[in-house]
């Protein structure tokens, strides 16, 4: 059957017809495409999400374990001088 004869059996127009088998052959591929098979761009995206999760897990474990342990801090103090304190224990030792 002509593209004529098919404009009009369904009262379309032949430019019409045209346009929509354009459509067709460009993303023909994709309509009969497995709904399971990802493309490139979405595999590397949700590699790269896992891997993002991952760090974060991984910061979240370090960051706990900070908070738990004891840790001196030292500095300088207004006059000069050197100073540590004992984080959990609210004790400062000023040192000459």
């Amino acid at each position: 059957m002509t593209l004529q004869e098919l404009a009009q059996k369904y009262d379309v127009s032949p430019g019409q017809i045209s346009q929509w088998k354009r459509q067709l052959l460009e993303s023909a591929g994709e309509q009969f495409e497995r709904p399971n098979k990802k493309r490139n761009c979405e595999r590397e995206n949700e590699r790269e999400r896992d891997q993002l999760l991952k760090t974060v897990g991984q910061l979240k474990i370090e960051n706990d374990v900070l908070k738990k342990t004891p840790r001196v801090v030292t500095g300088q103090s207004h006059d000069g001088r050197t100073k540590s304190s004992e984080a959990f224990r609210g004790r400062a030792v000023s040192a000459p």
